[in-house]
């Protein structure tokens, strides 16, 4: 791995949580200041060692269908990884197989009872040997064993328990922007007494915790960070980004905030998730060797 400043990380940082308007950066603070750089350093630790999985998928309820954000993190991600000679498994719901690409390895987890669920949780790792696990913009579970999306819906009906399989792994990622995603469960104590976050958050723990405004941008800001640790430019184009964002979108996917069929993430206008793009684009080419 390459030797490179750690601003430049912290850089990063501070790209992928612009226009806070949950307050993520607060949970940041709680945080080691170098999240990302030692989520990157996990991949590149344990890419030769087994396949990686990364989960994503986040289904609202009133439209029926998956948000635009996750998936294309999710991609971001496993594109570097692939690159760099990893090998990437998707896995993912029934509901959110459509929208990851057939010439992709995926696993269906089932939603069923927590402990049949444990029970496929042992055989994936059985039969797949992971060396590592990510999740990005996956709902986590709460103490009173339920799921909860950000509006404080109760989604338990249509969210496997994916979390258990991350309790069995040492080498695992959580990315999310609420508080109610896979690994906000590191900062469970801080959330749950504050007023400025979710009623009920997930206890839902990972290795390594990457928050940020919204999850897509985490999984560019980790996939540039394993181009900064690879001396190697690994993330996506604007041009690529807006046509896996349109891909999605025709597939059926919505805004989260909105259920609106557009080129949006949470709220956010395309012209915004590109600006993020483009920034951690530039930080890429002041630190990369020429």
């Amino acid at each position: 791995m390459k030797n490179i400043n750690k601003e430049a990380f912290i850089e990063i940082q501070n790209i992928i949580l612009e226009h806070d308007y949950r307050e993520m950066s607060l949970l940041s603070k709680k945080m080691n200041y170098l999240y990302i750089k030692e989520s990157a350093e996990m991949i590149l630790e344990n890419i030769s060692k087994g396949k990686i999985i990364i989960s994503t998928g986040f289904y609202e309820i009133i439209p029926k269908t998956i948000e635009t954000d996750g998936p294309p993190g999710a991609f971001s991600i496993g594109n570097a990884i692939t690159e760099l000679g990893g090998e990437v498994i998707y896995l993912i719901e029934s509901h959110t197989k459509d929208f990851i690409g057939k010439d992709q390895k995926t696993i269906i987890f089932p939603n069923t009872t927590k402990e049949e669920s444990l029970k496929f949780a042992k055989n994936i790792i059985k039969d797949h040997e992971p060396s590592a696990l990510i999740s990005i913009e996956r709902c986590g579970v709460t103490e009173k064993d339920r799921y909860l999306n950000i509006s404080r819906q109760d989604i338990s009906n249509y969210n496997a328990y994916i979390d258990v399989l991350f309790d069995l792994h040492k080498n695992t990622i959580g990315i999310g922007d609420g508080g109610n995603e896979i690994g906000m469960g590191n900062l469970y104590e801080y959330i749950s007494s504050s007023d400025k976050y979710i009623d009920e958050p997930t206890i839902s723990k990972a290795k390594h915790l990457i928050v940020t405004t919204v999850s897509n941008w985490g999984g560019w800001g980790l996939a540039a960070s394993l181009s900064l640790l690879s001396n190697k430019n690994l993330l996506e184009t604007t041009k690529e980004a807006t046509d896996i964002m349109q891909d999605q979108l025709n597939l059926g996917a919505v805004d989260g905030a909105n259920f609106k069929s557009e080129l949006s993430v949470d709220g956010f206008d395309w012209e915004t998730n590109k600006n993020i793009l483009l920034k951690l684009h530039t930080l890429l080419s002041k630190y990369l060797s020429s």
